[in-house]
């Protein structure tokens, strides 16, 4: 059966090619429309009832895509998933699980937060349109909920399920290698949206004279410490030979990255793996471990001054680091500072703070940004430049609490919080649960982030509809492990372990 769907996969991508190469010449917008259907419709019926590793699969892939909308990988999967999903389930192809507990009521009093902020502040619905007028935020958070339940009711076999292994590592690689190929080649990048930045952990604000950043490796980091800390403790790792000259690949892009938000992303993964494989012991000797390696990096970077961007990413660590890339740093963290206090002690930009304005913005908000770009550099309503009112009027804080705040209020933002401590609990007792056992590796790949992501969300960088779709997802993908790992046949499963 699987040769079967790999030849019908082959016969219609040649189909397709032969489509696109005569349609090129004529209407290329309408003969890409038809290509991409029938190449998602093709993928629907290839895949068939394990359509669901999509979105696993697509989360590490995660490149926006140069489509009406530019949607990223992720909301595509998400958006088959939904739609073929739901028609598997109901023809039968797909068994399902159903189950309610105190995460699932977690989960509803998120959804009743958005719901009630939309019911207030209703908005039409323009799914291609802009990402942040209209209803189109609340359309992506609907697809985003819908795939998330799906998964979290499905059952799989264990065979199908340890596949979400390989599918993360592959999807990461992919990033990193088309995201290298589209800095380097802008032509190609601005097909994969690696011209401007979009990415999770873009969380600093621009400011002039930075050091230079390399946005297309700031994935690589952070995703190289989670496969290695699903294998191997971290910190015996650090010990080999094998492994040694990974954790410093993976920290040295992080580094090269000019992100701090990647350099904690990464050293987070690195902990919770530490803890995970070794415990509190093992934390214990990883930090003094850490400051030594730090003090030796301060004294390397005396003699040899590390490059710019490698400073700035870690000028919140206490070293060596040149001043001017340290005062660049705060400078990022002082604007943005200036732009919590101006949204949370004025009444200027959000109407109500306790249950929350919702997703997008007014018609008079988007009029008065428009006023803003006409007026080029002059002072807005807040006193700041007009790049920084611009931000205020549409919400793009750059922190997880004050963009909680704007959207559903600090009773929404207490669900949140819950949900992702909720969400943390259940992977935190999953890691415990599995130590030892085969598909140990598979539970840390999934749950590592889902551990050190409140921190995360609370202290470095959130906005609101990527939040939503992390807690979404992490709530999916828990309760997909705990439905279908074999809990009572790990003896069968010894000579099935999941293989690196």
């Amino acid at each position: 059966m699987s040769s079967i769907k790999v030849i019908f996969a082959i016969i219609l991508a040649i189909i397709g090619a032969i489509y696109l190469g005569i349609g090129a010449a004529s209407d290329q917008t309408q003969t890409m429309g038809i290509l991409l259907g029938a190449v998602t419709i093709g993928v629907c019926l290839a895949m068939g009832k394990n359509i669901w590793m999509l979105i696993p699969f697509m989360t590490y892939v995660q490149l926006t895509l140069y489509l009406p909308g530019r949607p990223s990988t992720l909301l595509v999967a998400q958006l088959m998933v939904t739609v073929f999903g739901i028609l598997m389930i109901v023809v039968g192809k797909i068994s399902t699980k159903w189950r309610v507990t105190r995460l699932e009521l977690c989960m509803m009093l998120f959804v009743l937060c958005v719901a009630q902020v939309y019911a207030r502040n209703p908005v039409g619905v323009s799914l291609f349109g802009t990402g942040n007028v209209g209803g189109r935020p609340y359309i992506l958070f609907g697809v985003a909920l819908t795939s998330a339940i799906i998964l979290a009711i499905i059952k799989v076999p264990y065979g199908d399920l340890k596949k979400i292994f390989k599918l993360t590592v592959i999807g990461g690689l992919i990033n990193v290698g088309l995201s290298f190929i589209g800095y380097y080649v802008p032509r190609f990048g601005q097909y994969i949206g690696v011209g401007v930045v979009e990415a999770d952990y873009n969380m600093e604000v621009a400011d002039t004279g930075a050091a230079g950043r390399l946005p297309f490796i700031i994935r690589f980091g952070p995703n190289l410490a989670l496969w290695i800390s699903s294998v191997i403790n971290p910190l015996k790792a650090a010990f080999s030979m094998l492994w040694l000259p990974l954790i410093l690949i993976a920290f040295a892009s992080a580094g090269i990255s000019g992100y701090r938000n990647v350099i904690a992303a990464t050293g987070f993964t690195f902990l919770v793996g530490i803890y995970y494989h070794g415990g509190f012991r093992s934390l214990l000797t990883s930090a003094g471990l850490g400051g030594i390696v730090l003090m030796a990096i301060s004294v390397l970077n005396m003699a040899h001054p590390l490059p710019p961007n490698v400073q700035r990413a870690m000028s919140f660590l206490p070293g060596t680091w040149e001043q001017e890339h340290v005062d660049s740093a705060e400078s990022s963290t002082d604007w943005r500072v200036e732009m919590w206090e101006e949204v949370l002690l004025t009444e200027h930009w959000i109407k109500n703070k306790v249950i929350g304005d919702g997703l997008g913005f007014t018609a008079d908000e988007l009029a008065y940004q428009e006023e803003i770009k006409l007026n080029g550099n002059a002072m807005g309503l807040s006193g700041f430049d007009n790049h920084r009112e611009s931000i205020l009027v549409n919400g793009d804080y750059h922190s997880g609490p004050v963009s909680a705040i704007r959207t559903v209020g600090y009773v929404g933002l207490a669900v949140m919080l819950f949900c992702m401590i909720m969400i943390a609990f259940h992977a935190h007792r999953l890691m415990i649960r599995s130590k030892n056992k085969p598909w140990f590796p598979l539970v840390m790949i999934v749950c590592i982030p889902l551990i050190w992501y409140p921190l995360f969300f609370v202290f470095i960088f959130g906005a609101f509809g990527k939040d939503a779709v992390i807690i979404l997802m992490g709530y999916a993908m828990v309760r997909l492990l705990e439905n279908n790992i074999p809990w009572n046949a790990d003896g069968e499963l010894q000579n099935n372990s999941i293989s690196i």
